[in-house]
């Protein structure tokens, strides 16, 4: 058996920088990527799995979502986008924003240009959304407009788990929702960890990778990896494209180079309003209260499984 994920946390731009080290390989089946992410991240997670469909499984997109939201109209080298539509339509006026088929051919007609991947190979994806029913920062008609834009791009409905205020989500507000810690269910407030009673770290990752996994692992690994992000943007401006200079990887000791089999690799977005000090550098093992550092167990992402047969593993050029 061997750790199901390394968490790798692609921070946006709202904090200042950590001393952070050039990524170097891991054993990763590339066929075992998915990524996901909260609020502003999860529009993030959408908006890469879909340009890079060929190389992401699956994707899970908490309290947000929706390829496109800010898009106005495609251009002949790109799209126009607005944040006046981010900030409103996307978040809490979902009525203004355009019907399915706006953002189905936007989607069509990046990848005609080859801009972004063929969107055919979503059909082999496997998608969780997850909206709050007390959810105030961003609209629950949003997250199911994604999830209708996915199926209208050919995800069968079998491998789309939507959770909404019929479920679990029922009392959560806007957050990061775990089993057994972080703030009060319903809240809408930093650190956006709300305690729900509920595994949501779990059902996304049976949503994406299948349910043979095992309990979340009671001693997790101390190691937490900064990374320099720079030199995996075009031109290494990593804050001009909307991410901190400094991501966050958590490595399972069975994912360390070396290991006998390749692990799956999900990588999570934060959100705008998680702030850098509450986010990845920050989970740390050990108990802490909500001002304080966060304990990585506690996001209940650190889990095992047995690996499905793979070819073999490329890793990345050291």
């Amino acid at each position: 058996m061997v750790r199901l994920a390394i968490a790798l946390s692609l921070i946006l731009a709202c904090g200042s920088a950590s001393a952070a080290e050039r990524l170097t390989s891991y054993p990763i089946d590339p066929a075992q990527v998915s990524v996901s992410g909260l609020s502003s991240g999860a529009f993030m997670a959408n908006q890469l799995h879909i340009a890079h469909s060929a190389g992401i499984m699956g994707a899970a997109m908490i309290a947000g979502g929706l390829y496109g939201c800010a898009v106005v109209r495609a251009t002949a080298d790109g799209a126009e986008a607005l944040a006046s539509q981010a900030a409103g339509p996307c978040l809490s006026t979902p009525f203004l924003l355009e019907d399915v088929s706006f953002y189905t051919d936007l989607v069509k007609t990046l990848a005609r240009k080859a801009e972004i991947d063929p969107p055919s190979n979503l059909a082999h994806s496997r998608i969780y959304l997850f909206t709050g029913g007390a959810d105030s920062v961003v609209s629950s008609k949003t997250v199911e407009k994604g999830r209708a834009v996915y199926a209208a791009l050919g995800v069968p409905s079998a491998n789309i788990v939507f959770e909404d205020d019929s479920g679990p989500a029922g009392n959560a507000g806007h957050s990061w929702v775990t089993k057994n810690f972080g703030g009060r269910c319903s809240a809408n407030k930093e650190p956006y960890i709300n305690d729900c009673a509920y595994d949501r770290a779990g059902a996304e990752l049976k949503a994406i990778y299948g349910p043979d996994l095992e309990p979340p692992a009671a001693a997790p690994s101390r190691r937490i990896v900064a990374f320099d992000q720079s030199e995996f943007v075009r031109g290494g401006g990593a804050r001009a494209n909307g991410l901190s200079n400094t991501g966050y990887l958590y490595v399972p000791k069975d994912c360390e180079p070396g290991a006998s089999a390749p692990a799956g690799c999900t990588s999570s977005c934060t959100g705008a309003r998680n702030r850098q000090r509450r986010s990845a550098m920050n989970f740390t093992p050990g108990s802490a209260s909500t001002n304080g550092p966060i304990p990585i167990e506690s996001s209940s992402f650190i889990r095992r499984r047995t690996p499905p047969p793979s070819p073999n593993c490329p890793q990345r050029p050291a």
